[in-house]
């Protein structure tokens, strides 16, 4: 008979061949991806750093356009701020001398003398002064215009037709000072140039004087352009062409070419590209490229802004030269990135064909100890019921298949067990109730005898005492009587509808008192109704709490009691099916062998070192009675979970 090949090492040879074919198509594809990515990154490099310089430059004139636009909206707060602290000025000068020479001096000298102190100051570079005039309008001081001294300007109009004079007097007397504006004449008073004038005013009661200062605007914003010039020279002072500057007019404002006109200094050539350039702005395009002569034929990319409320033309510029460099540059480090890449991805492919072979050459190694443990455990489970150790088992999908392969071993060993302990409590339970009956007999003799002991003895209080102890240990044997009779067949069942969170609570309050044990309660969103004999569900709980209190040794111990519904279809196969109540009480004790788990429930069975009985026996059996049914297994962190399943009540209008 031909011999079969093997699994594992047809897997080896197949995944080999595979990794070596996949291993030369992945370089061959590389090699074209390679060439083919290369000619497109070329491409699209020369495309994207062409729209790279675009919006650099773009963004160098927003940049400058941004700070003029700021600087000259802040022109007209700047002027305010400035007249009104040399108004201030002025204000606490003349304020402080009156008061000081009050009394001393006639009224008209401290007049005079602080309008010779006041004469003889300026500011910004001797052209802003002072001026001062009373509420009648008559000038004291206007060292710009002498002439007015001496003389009631009330009527005084500027180039509007306003009566600027009377305004800033009405101004004065209602708030005391304040700003007002006017338009006056820039270069004298006969000159038909007029620019407005920003003043601030106020008012100093003892002289009935106004003192005022003044400045014209377009000082202002003559400064803020100079600034902005100066500024952007020492930003572009090492290429001081790429940022221009033009006046509509054709002034240039920047550069070599600094305080010369296009129009009248410069030739046909440039003329035509500044007047492409207001076309340019004009459109709102911005963006152009032209040749310049002047510069060596050379071509410009450039982009071109507006100020126009100065009427400026801002725009940046770079040679196509320049750019062509820069490309070349940018394409050879790219061939380097490519080639670099190449020899990276043929290194990673040789290193991962060896790690594959090694790798795989481990995997058939775990895959034949797993399969070697699946074939001893199916032999040894064909004569007897074993466990398989799932810890030797190094893959998810075989360690389900152990987890499978247990649960079947154990249903198996559940079912024998509960045969047995049917067949053990049976007999048991014959014998449990004859010698439950006999001596709950005797028991009841001794009550009469011992009671009518109490009424008859000479000393009461010696007998008293000896009679409660015998009474009490009368009463463990009646509570023992009772434990027999239920284990035997129940009792005398006294069903009702139970709530099961109030009985819950009473049977655990006493451990809460335990020092040493936490028990945490997790409610139920609704209350559980089950069917029972409230004295025997009592006894179990009790039984279940006892159990997981002794197996707690020492502190930090917890109890977790949970409730909840849940649906047996195919749990319990052929026994318990529907919704039932299910009750899990759950410690971190010292916990149980797996071995032992399926015998905890048989009678006089126990894991302690001392003492022995029937509690969980009886436990097993009053669930059973009941119609429901108790396992035990062990914690995921350690410990014993017992699971209590309870059937329903169909009736829960009338609970106990």
């Amino acid at each position: 008979m031909k011999k079969k090949p093997s699994f594992i090492s047809s897997i080896h040879l197949f995944t080999l061949l595979s990794i070596f074919m996949l291993s030369i198509s992945f370089l061959l594809l590389e090699i074209v991806f390679s060439i083919n990515s290369s000619r497109k990154r070329e491409e699209e490099l020369e495309r994207s750093f062409y729209e790279e310089q675009k919006l650099h430059l773009k963004s160098e004139i927003d940049r400058i356009s941004r700070r003029q636009e700021y600087q000259n909206l802040t022109a007209i707060d700047n002027a305010h701020r400035m007249v009104e602290t040399r108004t201030g000025e002025a204000y606490a000068i003349v304020a402080r001398y009156y008061d000081r020479m009050e009394g001393e001096l006639p009224r008209d000298e401290i007049g005079a003398s602080l309008t010779d102190i006041l004469r003889s100051v300026s500011y910004r570079k001797g052209s802003s002064y002072y001026f001062i005039l009373d509420s009648s309008g008559l000038v004291h001081l206007n060292r710009e215009f002498p002439r007015f001294e001496g003389l009631s300007i009330e009527s005084l109009q500027d180039r509007e037709g306003k009566y600027f004079v009377r305004e800033m007097i009405d101004l004065a007397m209602s708030a005391g000072e304040g700003h007002y504006s006017y338009l006056w004449f820039r270069n004298g008073e006969d000159s038909d140039q007029t620019q407005k004038k920003i003043c601030h005013i106020r008012y100093l009661a003892p002289l009935d004087w106004i003192i005022g200062s003044s400045i014209f605007q377009e000082n202002m914003v003559r400064e803020i352009q100079n600034s902005l010039l100066a500024n952007i020279d020492y930003v572009y002072s090492k290429n001081p062409e790429y940022i221009f500057i033009r006046k509509r007019d054709g002034s240039i404002l920047n550069g070599p070419e600094k305080g010369r006109n296009v129009f009248a200094d410069l030739g046909e050539a440039q003329c035509d590209v500044f007047r492409r350039m207001v076309e340019t702005v004009d459109r709102g395009d911005g963006f152009l490229q032209f040749d310049c002569p002047q510069g060596g034929d050379l071509e410009y990319l450039a982009y071109v802004g507006e100020f126009p409320e100065w009427e400026w033309l801002i725009g940046a510029r770079v040679t196509t030269e320049e750019l062509q460099k820069k490309i070349l540059a940018q394409k050879i480090n790219l061939n380097e990135t490519v080639k670099r890449e190449f020899a990276r991805i043929s290194l990673l492919i040789v290193i991962f064909g060896l790690l594959s072979f090694l790798l795989l050459k481990r995997l058939s190694l775990y895959l034949t100890g797993d399969l070697s443990l699946f074939s001893d455990f199916f032999q040894d489970a064909a004569s007897r019921n074993l466990l398989m150790d799932k810890s030797r088992l190094r893959f998810r999908e075989f360690t389900e298949l152990g987890t499978l392969a247990n649960i079947m071993t154990r249903e198996n060993i559940r079912a024998e067990g509960e045969r047995q302990r049917n067949r053990n409590l049976e007999s048991l339970g014959y014998l449990a109730g004859g010698i439950a009956h006999d001596f709950n007999n005797c028991l009841m003799g001794i009550y009469g005898n011992i009671e009518l002991a109490q009424v008859s003895l000479d000393n009461p209080a010696e007998v008293q005492s000896y009679l409660e102890n015998s009474l009490n240990s009368m009463e463990r044997a009646r509570k023992l009587t009772g434990r027999l009779l239920t284990f035997s067949h129940g009792g005398n069942l006294s069903p009702a509808v139970i709530p099961l969170l109030p009985l819950l609570k009473k049977t655990i309050l006493p451990y809460q008192k335990r020092e040493g044990i936490q028990i945490i309660l997790t409610e139920p969103d609704e209350e559980y109704f089950l069917k029972g004999d409230e004295k025997q569900i009592s006894l179990i709980l009790e039984q279940i709490m006892a159990n997981a209190s002794e197996a707690i040794t020492g502190k930090g111990g917890e109890i977790r009691v949970k409730a909840g519904r849940e649906l047996l279809d195919d749990r319990f196969p052929g026994r318990l099916t529907g919704e039932f109540i299910r009750l899990d009480v759950e410690d971190n004790g010292r916990g149980i062998k797996e071995e032992d788990l399926p015998r905890i429930f048989d009678p006089y069975f126990t894991t302690k070192r001392m003492g022995r009985g029937l509690g969980l026996a009886v436990v097993f059996s009053i669930m059973h009675q009941h119609g429901g049914h108790v396992e035990a297994d062990q914690a995921p962190g350690g410990g014993t979970v017992i699971s209590l399943y309870f059937p329903i009540a169909a009736d829960s209008a009338d609970p106990v």
